[in-house]
């Protein structure tokens, strides 16, 4: 036991730092493609606010200040504005929780929402329902939260959105897990992991397993003795 703590450890101090140079690499990344003057505004406003939500725990306060800043230049766009502000607004949900100002957070959900219903973009509408049902999870609403993430995933659906799809898996796999739902839980975890593999992205992939791991100790925890 000992010798398995010890490597565990081992593990988790070995990947802390790569972890934090990936994290690094990625908001110079977007950073630098900013500095970019033929960059079509659209793009622009995206790159962002996925900038805003790579800085959202090491920089809340510039992040949500890049995030409005991204909202600003919505105003600019001639074409689906919408999309875009509702993509803006469902970042600001997360920067704002991350902030401790859950009003703010709600006010930016319902943003996110409103704004898309007035595009077409599917892909657009699933992240604003998954944040809205995120939310929803957070603040005590397990039911709505489940209803909301299910129409996100209605949205999801064919859009190759592994990344969000795969997100919204693992709130609906811990969703039905708090309520000792094992059969649901367990399909949602593996399709969680499913979708996280599809993705590529290794912060999915560390929640996917988080998520089959959470499964596996509930099934301990109920199995008769």
């Amino acid at each position: 036991m000992k010798r398995i703590s010890r490597i565990s450890l081992f593990i988790i101090l070995f990947c802390i730092p790569f972890e934090k140079i990936r994290a690094q690499f990625i908001t110079d990344s977007l950073s630098n493609r900013l500095l970019r003057q033929d960059l079509p505004p659209g793009e622009r406003i995206t790159t962002m606010a996925l900038l805003a939500k790579s800085k959202a725990i090491t920089d809340t306060k510039n992040a949500i200040r890049i995030a409005e800043n991204a909202l600003l230049l919505c105003e600019q766009l001639q074409q689906d504005p919408s999309r875009y502000k509702s993509f803006v607004y469902s970042t600001l949900v997360y920067l704002r929780y991350v902030n401790n100002n859950m009003d703010l957070a709600q006010k930016a959900a319902d943003g996110a929402i409103w704004y898309a219903y007035r595009t077409t973009d599917r892909r657009i509408k699933g992240i604003a329902w998954f944040r809205k049902g995120w939310i929803q999870d957070i603040t005590g609403e397990p039911h709505e939260a489940q209803a909301t993430y299910l129409q996100a995933l209605k949205f999801l659906e064919g859009t190759k959105a592994y990344s969000y799809e795969s997100f919204v898996y693992y709130y609906l796999a811990g969703n039905y897990g708090s309520r000792n739902d094992l059969p649901n839980q367990k399909k949602y975890a593996q399709l969680c992991l499913q979708t996280a593999r599809q993705s590529g992205d290794a912060d999915n992939l560390v929640l996917a397993y988080d998520g089959m791991a959470l499964f596996y100790l509930n099934v301990y925890i109920h199995a008769p003795l």
